[in-house]
């Protein structure tokens, strides 16, 4: 697959405006970029692998005890068990995950389960999922200031956001060069961070051709989702991305950030001009969310 130049992003850039450039290049032009200086303890982030791959080695009936089912949206997802692309007649993804949802209780949904075993699941993802909650403040910050809006243009939308952490399981493929291990897709919500511990993950580019995201040590990956797309009126666009096959397991940490179920979704008036007029009717974003998930999942 092709190999592509990609923005490189200090997340605590003292250059207010250099910072809002490069971030509006990024998700103008392709929609992801490689966050550094992000301040997530490495050894967090190897830790909190380390549990989710002791809890994936766990026999099925085990893991089973924690699926994901109607009621809480959130648990176990068995192999085949999801699928991202929009067709009907794509198979199954081929991953295993473990997914938990917010800890505020003002965002209203169900308390974080965990298994017994590992007994230290819980401990890093917590730790974990506030590390992410960090880094995605400080993004939106970020975000507002690449769109002309104050700086915490974000906050009230976001304050009792929903956004879920998912361990994702890649084992090694039996036929590693007859299909994607997540098919292709856009994420649902805000943006996305990705942490891999393996290369595999690609882009469509402008052109239509698909590029990998290159492996950058302690480097994490950011990618725009529907709900950012949609407020800024196609201005940034929702990375289509997937995972492709490879001869080796692969372990990913997925942060996606949602706003608040009530937020309202509208165009956001500096992305809306006589040449360029709002593109979507309103929504609210636990409405698009939940559509969407419902649409992905195999739940009985």
């Amino acid at each position: 697959m092709l190999s592509t130049q990609v923005q490189v992003i200090d997340l605590f850039e003292p250059n207010k405006n250099k910072l809002a450039a490069q971030i509006n290049a990024a998700c103008t032009d392709c929609g992801y970029f490689l966050l550094v200086n992000h301040q997530v303890p490495v050894s967090l982030q190897k830790a909190t692998r380390q549990a989710a791959k002791r809890f994936f080695k766990l026999p099925s009936t085990e893991k089973a005890n924690y699926a994901m089912n109607l009621q809480y949206p959130y648990g176990y997802l068995a192999l085949g068990k999801e699928i991202l692309a929009k067709t009907s007649k794509s198979a199954g993804d081929s991953k295993e995950s473990f997914t938990i949802g917010p800890y505020d209780p003002r965002a209203g949904k169900p308390e974080p389960i965990f298994p017994k075993i590992p007994n230290d699941l819980e401990e890093y993802f917590h730790q974990y999922y506030q590390a992410m909650e960090r880094v995605s403040n400080r993004l939106l910050h970020g975000f507002a200031l690449a769109l002309g809006l104050s700086p915490n243009w974000f906050k009230q939308k976001t304050n009792r956001h929903t956004s879920a952490l998912r361990a994702l399981n890649y084992p090694v493929s039996a036929q590693p060069k007859q299909s994607s291990r997540c098919s292709k897709h856009t994420d649902y919500g805000t943006f996305t961070i990705i942490n891999s511990d393996v290369a595999g993950l690609q882009v469509c580019n402008n052109d239509g051709n698909w590029v990998d995201i290159p492996q950058m040590k302690n480097a994490l990956v950011v990618l725009v989702a529907d709900l950012l797309q949609m407020w800024t009126n196609d201005k940034w666009r929702s990375a289509l991305h997937r995972v492709v096959d490879a001869n080796t397991e692969r372990l990913s940490l997925a942060f996606f950030h949602n706003p608040n179920d009530d937020a309202s979704i509208d165009c956001i008036y500096k992305c809306v001009d006589a040449k360029h007029p709002a593109k979507y009717e309103p929504i609210k974003a636990g409405k698009y969310l939940a559509e969407r998930h419902a649409k992905s999942t195999m739940l009985q």
